[in-house]
């Protein structure tokens, strides 16, 4: 009973982790019941402190799920789970490509193939694409950055998954920062500095994740360049990601900057709405479902800025239609609050109704005097209840405050609001003139 727990709770875990932590999970073994719970053997101490620090409380949920009581874990170093490529490396290209990849720490789901591209990272991910095709050439190092959820895990580690799959004899390896961190620290507590050094300049391809965790880290970030200076001088390819530019990377280490700043710097933005649609319909595809249009229409509109909240959305959806056997309509889903944890707005600070209004009449061309007047013309109509739809989304306030703002009734706010919708779901000229208008208010040209 508690093997099985413990099976599924490790799976569960494993599809929601980055590859560093599948990396860890991949070597932990179920070794047998206790009084209270399970023996989980572990490659090394370096495992159990990563466990404990970064994924403890999730696995012991997830155990507690399944099987219904609080269980005790108890890790135990098992030197059998050591990856052979630590052990003995002129074996390690001789392992199966899916043992490789475990190895190295990646996940198997980050593929070039299921990477969304668009303009806003088109440059990033053909840079990428050449790294992967032809290690340790021209694009050496590169480094390439950008905000939370934008995808960069991902292209990071289908680099990885690319090389491996198509030259399964190299040897690469893939950390993040904070990983990176951990192990020098113990390795100078354990007083095996040595191995910890040997272990990253020997790969042919190193993909450190997340660097600007080592920016305060002094000493790592000087060991760090050690270990550049060796892989360079071997023509290995090195690729380094962040959530800020070179210049930005405080207290590291100036020598490496200096080398980020003399090769390829890649910049990820915020996916453009097309981008945002895109994506929104593969994972769907992942999930083997389907949603409204409207729905999809307009958390690809208001979730602008992080790719992981599309996914989020998507879930908490998909989660109360199933639980709950309903199927709630945009208009429901506003109501209820249902994506109000998701939302971005594009950069857009506190957009007041008179903020929206100005925006509307620029994009449309239609004056905000017309706007608030009585004319029923199409074309006034359609800018009205565009800024009324606007309004209720951007400005958080409600219907009586917003028919205020545009000299209308609670019903008349309620008729555009499900006008706006209503045409969602046909026109797609309507999203268009909602990102159009957004862009005003962020500041951006229309």
């Amino acid at each position: 009973m508690l093997k099985e727990a413990w099976t599924s709770a490790v799976d569960s875990l494993k599809s929601t982790s980055d590859g560093a932590a599948v990396g860890i999970l991949n070597q932990c073994a179920y070794r047998g019941e206790m009084d209270n719970g399970i023996t989980v053997g572990v490659s090394g101490d370096f495992a159990i402190n990563y466990i404990k620090k970064n994924l403890l409380p999730r696995m012991q949920s997830l155990l507690k799920e399944r099987s219904g009581r609080d269980i005790a874990l108890t890790f135990l170093v098992d030197p059998s789970l050591v990856p052979a490529a630590d052990v003995q490396h002129d074996l390690f290209g001789t392992t199966d490509i899916e043992k490789k990849r475990h190895r190295s720490s990646l996940n198997e789901h980050y593929t070039f193939d299921n990477y969304i591209s668009g303009k806003n990272n088109d440059y990033v991910v053909a840079v990428a694409m050449r790294v992967a095709k032809s290690p340790g050439t021209q694009d050496n190092p590169f480094f390439f950055h950008g905000g939370v959820g934008l995808g960069k895990t991902h292209l990071l580690q289908a680099i990885g998954n690319y090389i491996i799959a198509n030259d399964p004899a190299k040897k690469v390896i893939y950390i993040g920062g904070g990983a990176f961190l951990t192990e020098f620290v113990d390795s100078l507590n354990s007083r095996n500095a040595n191995r910890f050094r040997k272990k990253y300049s020997t790969p042919d391809i190193l993909l450190l994740d997340d660097i600007q965790q080592l920016q305060k880290a002094v000493q790592t970030s000087k060991e760090l360049f050690e270990i550049y200076q060796t892989l360079e001088q071997h023509g290995r390819q090195m690729v380094f990601v962040s959530d800020r530019p070179p210049k930005e990377l405080e207290n590291l280490d100036e020598r490496l900057r200096n080398r980020f700043e003399k090769n390829v710097i890649g910049r990820i933005e915020p996916p453009l709405y097309e981008t945002r649609l895109a994506i929104i319909r593969t994972k769907l595809d992942e999930l083997s479902t389907d949603i409204d249009g409207s729905i999809i229409e307009y958390l690809a509109q208001n979730i602008s800025t992080d790719v992981r909240k599309i996914e989020g959305a998507l879930k908490s959806y998909i989660a109360r239609r199933d639980l709950m056997n309903v199927t709630l309509s945009l208009e429901e889903c506003i109501d209820a609050g249902v994506f109000n944890d998701y939302c971005t707005t594009s950069g857009i600070a506190a957009a007041s109704p008179k903020d929206v209004l100005r925006a509307v009449a620029k994009v449309l061309s239609v004056p905000a005097d017309v706007i608030l007047g009585k004319d029923r013309t199409r074309t006034v109509s359609y800018a009205r209840h565009l800024a009324v739809y606007l309004a209720l989304t951007l400005s958080n306030r409600s219907t009586t405050e917003i028919g205020a703002e545009f000299n209308r009734d609670h019903s008349s706010v309620v008729h555009a609001r499900h006008t706006i919708i209503a045409m969602m779901r046909e026109k797609t000229h309507v999203a268009e003139d909602i990102e159009r208008i957004k862009n005003v208010l962020s500041g951006r040209t229309a």
